[in-house]
């Protein structure tokens, strides 16, 4: 048996639409630097990374993918709309 993640990835692309539509800007974990001060942690928000836009893209996919995996259950029996 062959398995494709067609389905999956179409659940994913389209998470990413609606998040994007709602103007929420998805920001890969690698534009932060986290530094620990004084038993709490400070997150700063990295400026002048210049990448790939398909580097970006993959990360940003992989969040949605991620939030889509630990959030969401799709019903895998045929729904009657009758």
């Amino acid at each position: 048996m062959i398995k494709y993640d067609i389905a999956g990835n179409w659940v994913t692309s389209e998470l990413m639409r609606s998040i994007e539509s709602k103007n929420c800007e998805i920001v890969p974990n690698y534009k932060f630097s986290k530094q620990k001060i004084d038993d709490m942690f400070h997150t700063e928000y990295l400026t002048g990374i210049k990448d790939d836009p398909t580097y970006e893209n993959y990360f940003k996919r992989e969040i949605v993918r991620d939030f889509k995996e630990n959030f969401l259950t799709i019903n895998e029996e045929p729904v009657n709309l009758r």
